[in-house]
């Protein structure tokens, strides 16, 4: 029967290119009496135009073969495609019937919304049963009704955030009728939300640390042009506090910009060859004067061989100058702070102990956030910033060392740095 057919194809394609090869002969039969050609070279011309067509016979019906393999291909396949797309967006996807029954969801969607709910494989789920949202359904009525698409951003126990596009399903599809059907894609925005949330509170504390001294400056200011003159006593009095006030501005000013510094080049590769003996050394010493003032004896215990890790040398220094300075001015008088270095199981360990007055476990967890103070007063007397910590921590996340914080009241406190060896 196929051959048939073939035989039949070839026929069809030689009828309609009798009239090419009608014109081709003419031409060979002239070409001949003119003596350019022979007789043979005619016949091979005819070999050659009917292998042609067989060629073309051939091909022809594989393309109609091939062609229909395409076609039932893509009917087999077109939706699996369509569900593996789906699966791999970044975000959530869920489709509702005009009953506002969940009829798909894609992967991140079940990671988000289903995982941790006891659903049977058969039950029906409403949308309302894992995403609780007044705003949400409101919105999918209007776009049904308006027939339009709407973003807005919703909230799960103010714990989860989502920037939510909403648009009715494209009709038609697979000749299924979906009226009513919406498709609701969510985008998380939790993290965007903490950030912008950090950056909202760093803003207006940052304000606020620098208010209070400048509103100072300006009080003290307005008192010396207007009395100073009368008191030479109280006009040095003032002149202190003004020294002192414009320091803490200007720590504060610094601290800010060490941390906007780090921020920015936090994922800048390090590559520098440090040795963490010479950086302990060197701020030990630079130390002394302070320890001195406030009665504290430092020791310092690190190996006699060179400890080396790849890092930032002058952050390191920042980070231990901070941490070195906070185990002497929060410590009792003639109290101790110990300095000690050594590596273990291919870590370099750093630890600075105090016998000072401790600190409360409730605030532990919170050390390294950007202003925390434990006791602000006090803090601000010894000329703290309340950043000073969130420092180290950001300087320790970058060189991948752990930051470890104990303390028991009445004992002192322990700071440790963690690094990898080179």
């Amino acid at each position: 029967m196929k051959e048939r057919d073939k035989r039949s194809d070839f026929k069809q394609n030689l009828e309609s290119s009798m009239p090419i090869l009608g014109l081709a002969s003419f031409i060979f039969i002239l070409l001949y009496f003119a003596g350019a050609i022979t007789i043979l070279s005619y016949l091979v011309f005819i070999v050659l135009f009917a292998s042609g067509l067989l060629v073309i016979t051939v091909v022809q019906k594989n393309d109609v073969n091939v062609a229909n393999n395409i076609q039932k291909f893509s009917e087999d396949t077109y939706f699996d495609y369509i569900v593996e797309s789906l699966n791999s967006l970044p975000d959530a996807l869920i489709i509702v019937n005009k009953k506002e029954e969940i009829i798909f969801y894609n992967t991140n969607a079940q990671i988000i919304f289903f995982d941790n709910k006891a659903f049977d494989s058969e039950d029906i789920i409403r949308l309302t049963s894992i995403i609780p949202s007044a705003n949400l359904m409101n919105s999918i009525q209007e776009v049904r009704e308006e027939n339009i698409s709407k973003k807005i951003d919703i909230s799960l126990d103010e714990e989860l955030f989502f920037e939510t596009n909403i648009a009715n399903a494209v009709k038609g599809i697979n000749n299924r009728n979906n009226e009513g059907e919406v498709v609701i894609y969510l985008k998380n925005i939790t993290e965007l939300k903490r950030l912008s949330k950090i950056r909202t509170e760093f803003i207006s504390n940052a304000s606020h640390e620098l208010k209070t001294p400048i509103s100072v400056i300006l009080g003290l200011t307005e008192t010396l042009l207007n009395f100073g003159d009368e008191d030479p006593k109280m006009q040095k009095k003032f002149l202190k506090k003004l020294g002192d006030e414009a320091e803490r501005v200007q720590t504060l000013i610094e601290d800010l910009l060490s941390l906007n510094y780090l921020e920015m080049r936090e994922n800048i590769t390090l590559e520098e060859k440090v040795n963490l003996n010479l950086i302990i050394e060197e701020v030990a010493e630079s130390l002394l004067i302070l320890t001195k003032k406030e009665q504290i004896n430092l020791k310092l215990s690190i190996p006699k061989d060179d400890t080396f890790i790849i890092g930032e040398q002058n952050d390191l220094r920042r980070a231990f100058l901070n941490l070195i300075e906070n185990a002497i001015r929060y410590n009792n008088k003639n109290g101790d702070v110990i300095i000690e270095l050594f590596t273990k199981d291919q870590n370099a360990i750093l630890n600075i102990k105090d016998n000072g007055l401790g600190i409360d476990d409730i605030h532990l967890e919170r050390l390294s956030e950007r202003f925390y103070r434990v006791d602000p007063e006090d803090s601000k007397k010894k000329g703290g910033t309340g950043l000073g910590l969130s420092i180290v921590k950001h300087i320790a996340n970058r060189h991948n060392a752990e930051l470890k914080i104990s303390s028991k009241i009445g004992e002192g406190t322990q700071v440790s740095l963690i690094f990898e060896l080179l």
